[in-house]
């Protein structure tokens, strides 16, 4: 999960502002070497986008993290006797009581899918640092948060 979304987060916005044919043409065509044609790759707009993301999954991420909708949703579809018709009372109580569990691996390449997009896009775009350390702190009280009191 983590190389996933590291594929998608760092390299897919980076090369989406240069085609892909321009820039395999550059390498055979300037005989450069691979490391100098990143410098054309990762330029200062897709550190914009990087800040912006990080930007957006502090408040917006931190606060559908804290709704749990999808958990709070399959809570009332188990919970329903349309859903089990031939439930006891008891196994829907049960059902509607069942507690989710901290999904740690997901939790876990995600947040170091944030690092490396601080320290990789830091020395481009230097204000991004301050925002992953915001990024870090508010997912550290939303886990702390899930861990001790919903899980």
């Amino acid at each position: 999960s983590f190389f996933f979304l590291l594929f998608n987060t760092l390299l897919l916005p980076s090369l989406a502002f240069r085609s892909l044919g321009s820039l395999v043409g550059d390498l055979f065509e300037n005989e450069l070497s691979p490391f100098s044609l990143l410098g054309k790759v990762y330029v200062a707009s897709s550190g914009a986008f990087t800040l912006c993301y990080i930007i957006t999954q502090t408040w917006v991420g931190s606060a559908l993290d804290m709704l749990r909708i999808t958990e709070n949703v399959w809570r009332c579809i188990r919970g329903t006797f349309c859903f089990r018709p031939f439930a006891s009372k008891r196994e829907l109580v049960s059902a509607r009581n069942h507690k989710a569990e901290f999904d740690f691996g997901s939790e876990y390449a995600q947040m170091l899918v944030m690092l490396s997009l601080c320290f990789t896009f830091s020395t481009a775009v230097p204000a991004i640092l301050p925002f992953g350390i915001c990024y870090f702190f508010v997912k550290g009280f939303v886990d702390d948060y899930h861990l001790n009191y919903v899980c």
